[in-house]
């Protein structure tokens, strides 16, 4: 399943290695928001590095899961190169 993930964290140091373990899983489409395709495996295991980084107290993550009805309704406006990094959209 496809899953947009997006995080608040407030350390530098922190969301830089948060950042390193986002691109090991899915493709950043903005800076604190990366696109994510994971079997429930690899959710698991993401959650739980990630879970190991952050201060619950003052960083947040979200994970924003994207049924297939809801990607095929995303709309993007904006440069064609960033489209381009956008695996579940269709561009010819």
């Amino acid at each position: 399943m496809k899953y947009i993930v997006s995080y608040d964290i407030s350390s530098d140091r922190i969301r830089s290695k948060a950042a390193k373990v986002l691109e090991q899983y899915g493709v950043r489409i903005q800076y604190s928001m990366f696109e994510c395709s994971l079997t429930k495996k690899e959710l698991s295991e993401l959650k739980q590095k990630l879970e190991k980084l952050i201060n619950k107290k003052d960083s947040s993550i979200y994970f924003f899961p994207l049924c297939e009805s809801c990607n095929n309704k995303i709309i993007f406006i904006g440069a064609e190169y960033s489209i381009k990094r956008l695996s579940f959209l269709d561009i010819e």
